[in-house]
Formats: structure tokens, C-alpha cells, sequence
């Protein structure tokens, strides 16, 4: 999975502290996050899905990881409109995989100032 961070450095003006904060708010809040969508998907709230879903759609949008965001778009749409519900248990799975492959490369580019 690549990052691209080459949004985030356009509308930071290549400020290195926002961008660290950036990849450091990812690495605090998406767990959270992933782990709500998991425990809505137990308890079919289909709403909460998407809502969740919604919720960090612009995080991941800023990284620019194209796969993790049509992935999130999917989950969202799935959700929110209740169609192709069998199909959600996958992409969540997906979603879980992707997010720690995600996770892992942010913690790499914390880890030695590579952003």
C-alpha cells in the first residue's frame, strides 16, 4: 500500500510539523475507528457503519492510499444503503488489512523522518 503525501505537503506549504501531526492523528484515531466499524458489522447497525465510515473517509483521503479509499467509499455506500450486505464482511476484512499495512508504513515514516 503507498502513501502519498504529496496533498498533504500542497496544502501545508511543506510544513513538516502539520504533517507529522497529520500522520500522527491517523495513527491515534483509526484504530478506534476500524474497531467501531468491526463491532457495528457484529451488531449489523448498517447506519453506524457508514457513519464511522464517513468519519474517517477524509483522513484517508489526505494520504493519498487510492485502494483504502475506494475501499472506505464502498463500505460507506454499502452501508448507508443497505445493498449487497454480504459483500461488507469482506471489504470490512480488507479494511482491516489495508489499515494495518497503513499503520505500519506511517509508523516507519514517524519512525525516521521520511515525510
Amino acid at each position: 500500500m503507498k502513501i502519498d503525501l504529496d496533498y498533504i505537503y500542497t496544502i501545508s506549504d511543506g510544513d513538516r510539523d502539520f504533517i507529522r501531526e497529520i500522520l500522527e492523528t491517523f495513527v491515534k484515531i483509526t484504530p478506534e475507528s476500524i474497531d467501531a466499524i468491526n463491532d457495528s458489522l457484529e451488531q449489523k447497525q448498517w447506519k453506524e457503519v457508514a457513519r464511522v465510515a464517513h468519519k474517517i473517509k477524509p483522513s484517508i483521503l489526505l494520504l493519498g492510499v487510492d485502494e483504502l479509499t475506494k475501499l472506505i467509499k464502498e463500505i460507506e455506500h454499502i452501508a448507508k444503503n443497505q445493498e449487497d450486505l454480504d459483500q461488507l464482511t469482506t471489504k470490512i476484512s480488507l479494511l482491516n488489512q489495508y489499515s494495518l499495512d497503513v499503520l505500519a508504513d506511517i509508523d516507519e515514516l514517524l519512525a525516521t523522518g521520511r515525510y
